[in-house]
């Protein structure tokens, strides 16, 4: 069986979550099976993918513009992706995208993993020109309808798809994503030394920690205003708190709330972080704050838990289905909530040693490998 898979979130220099799931399920996928053929497009007029050579792999790049291919692929259905790079029994995509296939051929099987619908529920954490490149260009109904079938990361999302877009359940498997092996790629095998900005070397601790894209959907609003009301308490003089990630939308607005704050000078934000920065971030937190409005999957939270991190999440959408027991789940919306969890994992010592080992144990369920037998296991079942 020949398997097409649309790597374009790769040709970039910086991952997001999508770009996360798709190194490492791809990576995991060519590690476990070389039974099948597989076909990786991705498109790229600047950035050089880093490709993994396997007997059973073949990469093509188109060298476009991307906002040329997708101009094309949205108003012409070319060019069709499985014409370029010859016939394929089945065709996976990773994330919602523009795509120009044969859509009518019957003998390619679509499948799509679809992350979350925050685009759909939650308009106001988005930009205008988001909501209408979603909604008019992408078209999630049209896609939905297109694809043969639907793979989800959490129950949360394809509950979400079946009572919203009336999607059968029959259609849709979840496969669960799994903990980011945090190995940098950029160490120089002569000093084996980590590449850590010295800002971040110097954060002072004890911290609290939030790894993030910097946008209003994450809620970083809710925990600068738990950590200012924590601050004001004598006996917390000493935590500070650390936030770090990709800027994203309406950034700007958490920054002005940043800047007006009183304790500024105990919160540190970074920009995005590389892998060796992430590692130690994690490994040197106190706690790890996460009460976003809206995730489908919420990978943060595994990756916290996994370096031995009690949690404070939000009881909502698959938060509370992925976490496990003995985090603390809060109303996002209530920042005496998130206070009140900061100060329990704080101030008992017994329940935060018991969600440090809930938490690793936890983290033991989700695996990339695991995530990419289960992906390979519906492909194959639906070919």
């Amino acid at each position: 069986m020949t398997i097409c898979i649309d790597i374009r979130n790769l040709a970039q220099k910086q991952h997001s979550g999508i770009g996360v799931y798709t190194m490492n399920l791809i990576n995991n996928l060519l590690k476990i099976d070389q039974k099948n053929q597989y076909k990786l497009f991705y498109n790229s007029k600047k950035y050089q993918l880093i490709k993994t050579y396997y007997k059973n792999v073949k990469y093509y790049d188109f060298h476009k513009s991307n906002r040329l291919l997708n101009l094309t692929m949205f108003l012409f259905n070319y060019p069709k992706i499985n014409k370029i790079i010859g016939d394929c029994d089945v065709f996976f995509a990773p994330n919602i995208n523009f795509f120009a296939l044969d859509f009518n051929n019957k003998k390619i099987k679509k499948i799509i993993t679809i992350h979350d619908l925050s685009f759909v529920f939650f308009k106001k954490f988005y930009s205008p020109k988001s909501i209408l490149w979603h909604n008019i260009f992408i078209n999630i109904k049209r896609i939905l309808n297109k694809f043969d079938y639907i793979i989800t990361v959490s129950e949360n999302t394809k509950n979400d798809l079946i009572k919203y877009f009336n999607i059968s359940e029959n259609k849709i498997a979840t496969a669960y994503l799994g903990v980011e092996q945090i190995v940098s790629s950029t160490l120089k095998k002569e000093t084996l030394k980590p590449q850590i900005r010295k800002e971040i070397l110097d954060v002072k601790m004890p911290y609290l920690l939030n790894i993030n894209t910097i946008e209003p959907r994450k809620n970083i609003e809710g925990i600068i205003s738990a950590f200012t009301l924590l601050k004001e308490k004598k006996e917390y003089q000493n935590i500070n708190l650390i936030i770090a990630g990709g800027k994203g939308w309406n950034s700007k607005y958490i920054y002005k709330i940043l800047e007006k704050n009183k304790f500024k000078n105990n919160i540190k934000v970074f920009d995005y972080i590389n892998n060796d920065e992430k590692e130690y971030l994690y490994n040197n937190a106190k706690i790890f704050l996460f009460p976003s409005f809206y995730e489908g999957f919420g990978l943060p939270i595994i990756e916290a838990q996994s370096r031995g991190i009690p949690v404070v999440t939000s009881a909502n959408s698959s938060l509370s289905e992925i976490s496990g027991n003995n985090v603390i789940f809060i109303n996002p919306h209530n920042i005496n909530e998130i206070l009140f969890a900061i100060q329990e994992l704080l101030g008992n010592k017994d329940f935060y040693e018991l969600s440090k080992k809930n938490g690793l144990e936890n983290s033991k369920k989700f695996t990339w490998e695991k995530c990419a037998r289960e992906t390979l296991k519906i492909i194959e079942r639906n070919s």
